[in-house]
């Protein structure tokens, strides 16, 4: 099949992007159109311009750089929507300043595109702040939606610990809501890990007990303070991210350079790979964030409180991984310690088998080609998971 890809020519520090790239590669024949990618003349030309030359295609697929490009900064939208914060979180090996303007024009011709089947990727969002500007966006566009469905997102009204986060007031249903009534051109997909995010390296050799990755939510504050009075545990000090954060404020714009977005995403796989013990929670939103694949994938136990889908993911309690509610960390925690080795281990090396097999960028390449064949065929009527397993629903 032939895709083509609107995207920017620039890399964060998250690797969903790139592990897009690299997913559509493995599927198909993929051209890309956009910032970085096409001079600006090309770019000026326009979208149906360029599928007349080099066309045609199978499916034209874009993301959040171009569906959301004409978003201006309001303090909630994440910063990789926003054109004029890219100088800020990006790195790019081209000078994207004068092609960054004809991101709306490249919306615009996306949204009015009726040749092949179109797929909007919407796998970095942060679904809780989406307005109905955005959501008005995705309507005119037409286009099958690959993101997060209603097994991976929760209402408001069940979610009781929303309110302990900073931004729990700012949260809506509209992506909830939206995913509910539009299952039929949702293509539920969840994060998924590079072949280059696995470690075997044994609990046993580890250097430290526990590691709590990743911003300061509620329960990792929590379990990181209980951690701390277990007794006699080592804990890794997440010390980088205090060192980039004042990088920040001093105005050095640490993620805007490459080298310094890989040392922060190696410091980060370091400090799991050299942790026994993992703790991962999805915020009060209770969201399969990418530390549920992470953390199993890099060889650690994965310890964590149950997110939205844990079992349609495949996540099993005592299986593969230790999930426990929030008021039972304690006793959790001080039961690891008093475990063997080998018991433990038999629990870790099954949650990395279960990422290997299920949600590794292979197996996720498999399950979004099957996906876009049925969209091809006009038989897609959506998707839903089980056991870390799509299932196809078709007319």
């Amino acid at each position: 099949m032939r895709i083509l890809y609107l995207d920017v020519n620039a890399t964060i520090s998250n690797p969903t992007p790139s592990l897009i790239l690299a997913m559509l590669c493995q599927i198909g024949e993929l051209n890309l159109f956009g910032p970085g990618y096409v001079e600006p003349s090309v770019l000026q030309a326009g979208l149906t311009r360029f599928i007349e030359k080099h066309g045609p295609y199978d499916y034209v697929i874009a993301n959040e750089h171009t569906i959301f490009s004409s978003l201006k900064d309001n303090g909630m939208y994440n910063y990789y929507l926003i054109p004029d914060l890219y100088d800020q979180f990006y790195s790019s090996t081209t000078n994207l300043g004068p092609s960054i303007p004809y991101l709306k024009t490249m919306l615009r011709d996306f949204v009015v595109y009726d040749g092949a089947p179109k797929l909007l990727f919407l796998m970095v969002s942060d679904y809780y702040t989406y307005n109905s500007e955005q959501l008005d966006i995705l309507e005119q566009s037409s286009a099958y939606i690959v993101g997060w469905g209603k097994q991976f997102v929760k209402s408001i009204d069940d979610l009781p610990n929303l309110s302990k986060e900073t931004f729990g007031k700012n949260a809506t249903d509209n992506w909830f809501n939206y995913v509910t009534a539009m299952e039929s051109r949702i293509i539920s997909m969840p994060a998924f890990v590079g072949y280059n995010e696995f470690d075997r390296t044994p609990l046993s050799c580890r250097e430290f007990d526990w590691v709590v990755p990743g911003v300061g939510y509620w329960a990792r504050k929590e379990a990181l303070e209980i951690i701390k009075t277990a007794g006699k545990v080592t804990i890794k000090n997440n010390w980088w991210r205090l060192f980039y954060s004042g990088l920040s404020k001093l105005g050095f714009k640490p993620y805007s350079y490459e080298f310094l977005q890989k040392a922060y995403n190696q410091l980060y796989c370091q400090s799991i790979k050299s942790s026994r013990f993992a703790f991962a929670c999805g915020s009060g939103l209770e969201y399969p964030v990418r530390k549920y694949f992470e953390i199993p994938a890099l060889g650690s136990l994965l310890v964590c409180l149950p997110c939205a889908g844990c079992g349609e993911l495949g996540l099993i309690d005592g299986e593969n991984a230790i999930i426990c509610p929030p008021e039972q960390m304690a006793d959790v925690i001080t039961d690891l310690h008093n475990r063997s080795d080998e018991e433990l281990q038999v629990i870790a090396s099954r949650g990395r088998d279960l990422i290997w097999s299920r949600h590794s960028l292979n197996h996720r390449a498999i399950q979004i080609s099957d996906c876009l064949e049925a969209v091809k065929n006009g038989t897609y009527s959506g998707n839903y998971w089980d056991s870390g397993e799509l299932y196809l629903l078709q007319n």
